[in-house]
């Protein structure tokens, strides 16, 4: 038999030269690379390889050297490996010393296939003790720690970041056997989730486990949840920091320097991924993102930055859209955009549980995620918000500089920076050969947007879209006949993603100063915002405020120069004296929140481009049906607040409620839901002196 033959499975063959085709493939798994590709490491010693065989591990072959022919052990090993089907060779002293690259080599080395644990099996029970490494770059370091993990009894080993592989030929050597007996584990996606980022879409529970999985494998990841939706799944955002310490010490110099307390230590990056449910990929690049935020190349940027990532604002909606995806689809993905897998049937998966854009719920917070998310984010404040999209299948890769119309309260370091972001993710994508847009279509106006509102709270604001969204599904073929694949999609928001933080980092003296200096700015225009009228319409404005975290206090009467605006006028009057109620409700421009209230407060918000993606006009007053003023000097307060409703004791004929402020609409439906009856009164009507 010639020696350049690939023998069968199940044979023992002679082989001397170092030519041989086998011979060259098994020196390759030197490379981490060929280890990877052909799941498969060298162990070396009779020892080593018999505790493999009795470990169960599969071995595809076995190499000795003729000095171990007539060796009892070695014939016993080499006719267990031919009847498990795997590859002998007796080879010459010369090319078993090539193939472990030693001048003394052990006369025994076996092939075999690699064996990770799978890190969503990992289940702690009490007592248990698993061991997570992170960026251990010395093999020998690794094997020496493996081998210490197997003395001591520890469950396993968890794997995070760049940790030198654990089937390198020296760390097998290290761990003296030990790689065999203690379980190994890595915190990718990939190793989590058992298959590849792009081959499918992940369901909600399984990217909570990754998140809190890497999270409890990495000093650098910590996670809060901060809420539940209305179907139960939890909202959770992933917290990266050179320690949890760091993190925590940023958010306060953050939260001081918007009162106007010093500079915050750090830069702050919030990441948020798929507000809208059938823009799925954003969740899937969040995972990728995350696990490259802890790997050694970013550890410069964290130096700088703390990110917070939030890897799904609308968990409801994206369920929706994959499960429905999942059940239109064949066995194989259908690129023909119009097959049955990308026609998404209504409602479709953008909205939440109660079909509410949560994208248009920033500024008024009517849904519990935003409800949730908005006190957290107030609990941050950050100096970047990233808000991750999907458009058109045909579009191209959108990012920041915006399109105007900007909203003139929108500064100008704010505008600089997102230009700087921009050009440092235009020079990833021009390297890279991806086609993207900027200046068009999505403008910095409406404050309802998860770019507007992060913007007049003092970060910069942006959004990023790739092209695909709720159509795209797996891949599907474009109108120039190119494929665009989840893959694809991935690769794109994790680079605008991960540049946009590098980019933050490398400005961070510049981008913590300028956000300090914004807040030190007062807004200008009015001193203050007045709101009077129907005491349940005040009630229902103060508690937007609070959960906005804009402060607020109640009139003490008197007059002031203003423009009065809302209640009932067809336009805002002259400015002149306007008697201000007592318990009317008063908001100071003069706080840290000031930038915001003006642009919900403001009458008339300057328009400078009449075509604009989304409303022009919110003004709180007239949203409320209350009388607005803009003061042009601080309104006193200290007045009393609205005093709730009465009820009266006794035994009643029946009780009348008015029909007046969002209050009243909850009444009626905690008094329909407990069975109450209820009746309207069509015509005007008095009692006890009341109309």
């Amino acid at each position: 038999m010639s020696e350049t033959r690939m023998p069968r499975v199940g044979q023992v063959k002679e082989i001397t030269s170092l030519a041989n085709p086998i011979v060259k493939d098994i020196k390759a798994l030197a490379l981490k690379k060929f280890r990877d590709e052909q799941h498969a490491f060298m162990a070396e010693g009779l020892k080593l390889v018999i505790d493999a065989l009795e470990g169960g591990w599969t071995i595809r072959t076995l190499i000795y050297s003729k000095a171990g022919r007539g060796n009892a052990s070695v014939e016993k090993i080499a006719s267990r490996t031919v009847a498990l089907g795997g590859l002998v060779l007796e080879v010459s002293e010369k090319v078993l010393g090539a193939i472990t690259r030693r001048d003394n080599p052990q006369m025994v080395v076996g092939v075999f296939e690699q064996k990770l644990a799978k890190l969503a099996d990992i289940r702690l029970e009490a007592g248990d003790v698993w061991v997570a490494l992170d960026r251990v770059r010395d093999p020998g370091n690794l094997g020496t720690i493996i081998r210490t993990v197997d003395a001591v009894g520890a469950r396993g080993v968890i794997l995070v970041g760049e940790t030198t592989d654990p089937f390198s030929l020296e760390t097998v050597r290290a761990t003296m056997g030990s790689v065999f007996s203690v379980p190994i584990a890595r915190a990718t996606p990939e190793a989590f989730l058992g298959y590849d980022l792009g081959d499918r879409f992940t369901p909600a529970h399984r990217v909570v486990d990754y998140v809190e999985a890497v999270a409890a494998a990495s000093p650098l990841v910590s996670v809060e949840r901060y809420g539940v939706t209305v179907e139960g799944r939890p909202l959770l955002v992933a917290i990266v920091a050179e320690s949890p310490q760091v993190a925590e010490a940023a958010r306060l110099s953050q939260l001081a320097a918007t009162r106007g307390e010093g500079t915050p230590e750090k830069a702050v990056v919030w990441l948020s991924y798929n507000v809208h449910g059938d823009e799925a990929v954003s969740t899937e690049a969040a995972m990728r993102t995350l696990y490259r935020l802890t790997q050694p190349d970013m550890a410069g940027v964290l130096a700088e930055a703390v990110v917070v990532l939030d890897p799904l604002l609308n968990p409801d909606g994206r369920e929706r859209y994959v499960q429905g995806y999942r059940q239109r689809r064949g066995a194989i993905p259908n690129a023909d955009p119009d097959s049955r897998e990308h026609d998404q049937p209504w409602p479709g998966g953008r909205y939440n549980h109660y079909l509410f854009d949560l994208n248009r719920d920033w500024a008024w917070g009517t849904q519990p995620e935003t409800r949730a998310r908005l006190a957290l984010y107030n609990r941050w404040l950050p100096a970047v918000h990233v808000d991750f999209h999907e458009q058109g299948v045909e579009s191209p890769y959108y990012f920041a500089p915006a399109a105007e119309p900007f909203h003139p309260r929108i500064l100008p370091w704010q505008r600089e920076l997102q230009t700087a972001i921009g050009e440092a993710n235009a020079a990833v994508f021009d390297r890279e050969g991806w086609l993207y847009f900027t200046k068009e279509v999505f403008d910095l106006f409406y404050p309802g947007y998860g770019d507007t509102w992060p913007t007049f709270n003092g970060a910069v604001g942006m959004t990023y879209e790739q092209g695909g969204s709720g159509w795209a599904g797996l891949t599907i073929e474009t109108a120039e006949g190119d494929t665009l694949t989840l893959a694809d999609r991935i690769a794109g928001h994790t680079a605008t993603g991960l540049e946009t933080v590098r980019t933050v980092a490398r400005n961070a003296a510049a981008v913590t100063a300028s956000f300090a200096d914004g807040f030190r700015q007062r807004a200008e225009g009015a001193a203050a915002y007045v709101a009077q009228g129907d005491p349940g319409r005040l009630a229902a404005l103060a508690a937007l405020l609070e959960l906005q975290g804009i402060d607020y206090g109640w009139a003490a009467g008197g007059a002031v120069e203003g423009v009065r605006y809302g209640g009932g006028l067809a336009a805002p009057a002259e400015s002149g004296r306007v008697e201000v109620e007592t318990g009317a409700l008063v908001v100071s421009t003069d706080q840290p929140k000031g930038r915001l209230a003006a642009v919900l407060f403001e009458p008339e918000p300057a328009l400078r481009d009449s075509v604009t993606y989304d409303a022009t006009a919110w003004a709180l007053p007239y949203v409320y049906g209350l009388e607005g003023v803009a003061a042009e000097a601080e309104v006193a307060t200290g007045g009393p607040a609205p005093e709730a409703p009465t009820v009266a004791t006794g035994r009643p004929y029946a009780y009348v409620a008015e029909w007046s402020a969002p209050g009243d609409a909850r009444l009626l439906a905690r008094l329909l839901r407990e069975g109450v009856g209820v009746r309207v009164v069509p015509e005007p009507f008095e009692a006890d002196g009341r109309r």
